[in-house]
């Protein structure tokens, strides 16, 4: 069975430090045969938590459920 990782890079400075982790990280799932998805917060309007409303959109939302693991 095959897993789909997903990570989050939540800097919103595509290319540094934590884009660098992220993607070594993956890489490292990947040399596992875990399939990978690298995504970024910054291409996101996600909105404040408010009781109620909406705060995550829902692409996001659906890509974190459909994950085995993020």
């Amino acid at each position: 069975m095959v897993s789909m990782i997903l990570g989050i890079v939540g800097s919103p400075r595509k290319g540094r430090l934590t884009d660098q982790l992220v993607t070594k990280a993956l890489e490292g799932s990947r040399s596992a045969d875990a399939e990978t998805r690298k995504i970024y917060l910054i291409d996101f309007k996600v909105e404040f938590y408010r009781e109620g409303g909406k705060g995550c959109p829902e692409e996001l939302s659906d890509l974190c459920e459909e994950a085995d693991a993020i």
